[in-house]
């Protein structure tokens, strides 16, 4: 069998061509008709005047429609853009602008924002998905017909798809995955997932995240049914995974605390036999609540997107809470065959003893081609020699088991979403009463953990965190704007005039056993 993101819906469709591959709240798919409509985008494409690895983009919560969109262009060899929705008007602008997107594909609920940057993208056609009136409907452009597939095959570094995280400097950091890394995702992390044939998978997690359709591929490649929901809300979900008998879903731990809220919520969930989860280790109380909630195994998968998703995962049996080795609940768990992985001195380079604190590299068919149009950023983060330096703290311990205990990035990350300091604070440093700012992560039971902002304001000015949060409200996605406001005459510095982040962090984190949500 071939191993590419094409061949998950190609062989699908030959081996299981009536049984259900994908359905919504309002539609479902066979492999049949899924691979019918992937070849019908990857025609319009073609018509639509796009070549091999050239750039498309996609903009919707998760949906049928996505699958269409990815599949097709791999049939094509085209390079998929997922555009996250959650992002404003100006942060979408720079990502397609960054990508160099030839066309967008834009879902109902957004076309009032893409109209509204439309004038700033006058070489991007742009498909509608529902009514628009201006811009050419996603059926029409599909077209009805049963059009041939291309067959055009990707070459091991070809682009398979290209995700966005939000850039260190506010620019937009485009993350490559090749057709190798597809390769080594499909045939060999599948199978540690745990998804088998006869499972139904639920895709909570957005589908333009790299967890969300590493995730959704996972489980397609081993034929299972894969039921989406448009956006995550408890109550919702909880209907949703007793109508559809949902057997295996990852959440990130905020999702799961979310769902044990619900009054009842065991009553519906009788189905569930695996629970992965993701973004960031759970704590004690999230898993003992879920674990009364799903009588299911439970599996952390620990990666970055630069990693193609997941290397590492704390299994089923070391979650035990109540046993001999409750503390490996600490702990991201082992790596998978094939990776490589050592701790090394952030200052020397040099190697650590196990038990050793030092920052985490790994090395394996995984790792990303590098960051779009970003080489000294590609060349910080992977070695000339293949190793990833993944910008967590920890050691590994005799076992081989990892403990993350600091972030050495300068990154927050607030309910699975990677956050910038940088890119905060330049949108703050823009109000006119704003002297100097610093962003901090700080603990969340419910997000791991949230943004706050510590400000000192311009002598003989005056403004309040309501203000500040607000006036942050347009220029940002939701997830990166402060939760809170303090305010300081001066932020505190060494007598070289760098910003001492750890004095404003210590207040915050001071209680807890790690320095990482």
């Amino acid at each position: 069998m071939q191993y590419t993101v094409a061949d998950v819906v190609r062989v699908r469709a030959a081996e299981d061509p009536q049984r259900l591959a994908v359905s919504s709240e309002d539609k479902a798919l066979d492999w049949t008709e899924l691979y019918r409509n992937a070849r019908r985008v990857a025609d319009g494409l073609q018509r639509s005047g796009i070549r091999p690895q050239e750039r498309v983009s996609f903009i919707d919560r998760n949906c049928i429609e996505y699958f269409e969109f990815i599949f097709g262009c791999a049939l094509l060899n085209v390079i998929p853009v997922p555009i996250n929705w959650r992002l404003s008007a100006a942060e979408i602008l720079e990502t397609l602008r960054d990508a160099g997107s030839r066309l967008l594909i834009v879902g109902e609920e957004f076309h009032p924002t893409i109209a509204s940057i439309e004038a700033d993208l006058p070489a991007v056609e742009m498909i509608a998905i529902g009514d628009h009136g201006r811009w050419r409907g996603y059926l029409d452009w599909c077209g009805t017909g049963d059009p041939a597939d291309p067959m055009v095959h990707p070459k091991p570094d070809d682009v398979a798809i290209h995700f966005y995280s939000s850039g260190t400097t506010g620019r937009p950091k485009g993350i490559l995955w090749s057709a190798a890394n597809a390769e080594f995702l499909l045939r060999d992390t599948s199978r540690y997932y745990g998804i088998v044939r006869d499972d139904v998978s639920l895709l909570t997690m957005p589908l333009f995240h790299s967890g969300g359709t590493g995730w959704s591929l996972c489980g397609m490649i081993n034929g299972c049914k894969s039921v989406t929901v448009r956006q995550f809300e408890a109550r919702s979900v909880l209907d949703t995974i007793a109508r559809e008998g949902v057997t295996v879903s990852m959440f990130v731990p905020a999702m799961l605390a979310a769902i044990c809220a619900v009054p009842g919520a065991r009553d519906k969930t009788a189905s569930v036999r695996q629970i992965n989860y993701t973004g960031s280790p759970i704590t004690e109380k999230n898993l003992l609540d879920s674990m009364a909630v799903f009588d299911a195994a439970f599996i952390q998968n620990y990666g970055l997107a630069e990693t193609t998703g997941g290397f590492a995962q704390l299994d089923p049996e070391d979650h035990d809470p109540n046993g001999p080795r409750a503390a490996l609940l600490r702990s991201v768990g082992k790596a998978y065959p094939g990776i490589e992985l050592k701790v090394v001195d952030p200052e020397t380079g040099e190697e650590q003893a196990p038990g050793a604190f030092g920052e985490l590299w790994t090395r394996s068919g995984q790792n990303m081609l590098g960051y779009y149009n970003m080489p000294e950023a590609t060349a910080r983060t992977i070695t000339a020699d293949g190793w990833l330096k993944t910008g967590d703290g920890g050691y590994i311990d005799a076992e081989g088991y990892i403990f993350l205990t600091d972030r050495l990035k300068d990154v927050i990350i607030s309910g699975g979403e990677n956050v910038y300091p940088t890119e905060v604070e330049n949108v703050l440093a823009s109000h006119p009463a704003v002297a100097e700012v610093a962003v901090i992560g700080v603990p969340s039971e419910r997000w791991g953990e949230t943004v706050k902002a510590i400000v000192a304001l311009k002598p003989g000015q005056q403004a309040t965190a309501e203000e500040l949060i607000g006036y942050s409200a347009t220029l940002l996605a939701g997830y990166k704007r402060p939760t809170s406001v303090d305010f300081l005459p001066a932020l505190p510095r060494n007598p070289t005039g760098k910003l001492l982040k750890a004095v404003l962090r210590e207040p915050y984190w001071q209680a807890m056993q790690r320095r990482i949500a």
